[in-house]
């Protein structure tokens, strides 16, 4: 009958559809042990990052279920008291850069021909000496605590730089971005009322641009490596200093 025949297909269906399932979980399952997971290699040991607190709990009188409860295998008998004198992410970057100067901070792989380098690292310490050179090189541009600082460019060593510099001297750190289209660089330093941008090379272009009539406030540019000879006779006809970042550093 048709009712028969519809059926025999459901059933085909199902068990065309299972088997397909099944070979598919074995071979993801003998992918990643060969790609994925090399704790699976034989001899290797496994590492455990987290550990169970609290059993799951089952719903009940109209409240949902709860999953178990997971923390670091660090935490497994509480929290760790905080550090009554850590209260800011300065804090944290002062106090890491202080108890661990010589590990590895900022990494980054330059590029050659358009090929990727090996990595090249700053240390905790090289890191916090540059960033209060950079804080003090703000100083001396007349930038005061709760003034406002534009970062304009990709994540790298220099942003990041920055970002700290500001964070321990007082400045509000602004992130500025294009990916809303052209005009959002200038209306966020309008807006904002930024004094000075740190900034990559290819964007120095857009913020000299005419579009960008906001950039006639900025006291300076700093660049993360450098500017060319005609960026930084543009920035000077409307007022405006460019640095690389090596002679900022030496202000």
């Amino acid at each position: 009958s048709k009712e028969a025949l519809s059926s025999s297909h459901q059933q085909g269906r199902q068990i065309l559809l299972a088997r397909l399932l099944l070979h598919s979980i074995q071979a993801i399952s003998a992918f990643s042990k060969l790609h994925f997971f090399p704790w699976r290699m034989e001899g290797a040991k496994k590492q455990v990052f987290t550990i169970q607190v609290e059993d799951g709990k089952p719903g009940k009188d109209g409240r949902p279920a709860v999953g178990p409860v997971f923390r670091n295998i660090l935490a497994k008998d509480g929290f760790p008291p905080l550090d009554p004198d850590m209260r800011t992410s300065w804090d944290v970057f002062r106090t890491a850069a202080g108890k661990y100067p010589d590990n590895r901070m900022l990494g980054w792989r330059p590029f050659k021909d358009g090929v990727p380098g090996p990595y090249l690292w700053k240390s905790y310490k090289e890191v916090y000496e540059e960033v209060l050179q950079i804080g003090s090189a703000l100083q001396q541009l007349g930038v005061q605590p709760g003034s406002r600082v534009g970062i304009y460019g990709s994540n790298c060593p220099q942003w990041v730089v920055a970002m700290q510099a500001c964070n321990g001297y007082s400045i509000i750190c602004v992130p500025l971005y294009d990916t809303l289209g052209a005009g959002a660089v200038d209306y966020i330093i309008d807006h904002a009322e930024i004094d000075v941008v740190f900034i990559q090379d290819k964007k120095i272009k857009e913020i000299l641009s005419p579009n960008c009539t906001s950039a006639t406030r900025l006291k300076a540019l700093v660049a993360f490596t450098s500017a060319n000879n005609e960026q930084i006779k543009d920035a000077e006809q409307i007022g405006m200093k460019v640095y690389s970042w090596n002679d900022f550093l030496k202000m």
